[in-house]
């Protein structure tokens, strides 16, 4: 059903951009910590990956309806992408490790409605630069 699935994206986005959030902000880069917070974005990466690779039809989160869960996740993940290059030295290969998420990335990033409403990587950098100082 249309509520279940909707859950389903819930429960998968759950606790996401805090861990991105965590990742990006912290500094040194490479450290004991550092690898502590890589490990927990790449396990919200895992269960996002998970869910996605379970919906049967369609490219989003509730399958083939764009809902305000895809709204809400979008924008964080293109952050997490701009900060893993701008910070992170790419540590996370999101194509690789996570092929689900990388083609849910290229779909929706690829929507004129994103592609209209995005900040260019080079001001998400600076904005995360400034909550790592």
């Amino acid at each position: 059903t249309k509520k279940a699935l909707m859950k389903a994206a819930t429960e998968a986005c759950d606790g996401f951009f805090p861990a991105v959030a965590k990742y990006l902000k912290h500094t040194p880069d490479g450290d004991e910590d550092d690898s502590e917070l890589q490990t927990n974005l790449r396990n919200a990466l895992q269960k996002l990956d998970t869910h996605l690779s379970a919906i049967e039809a369609g490219d989003f989160l509730c399958g083939e309806a764009f809902t305000l869960a895809d709204c809400s996740l979008a924008p964080k993940l293109y952050h997490m992408m701009a900060g893993l290059k701008g910070f992170k030295n790419d540590a996370i290969d999101v194509a690789t490790d996570f092929p689900a998420v990388q083609k849910y990335m290229d779909v929706v990033f690829a929507r004129q409605s994103f592609v209209d409403s995005s900040y260019p990587e080079s001001t998400i950098v600076w904005g995360w630069g400034n909550a790592r100082n």
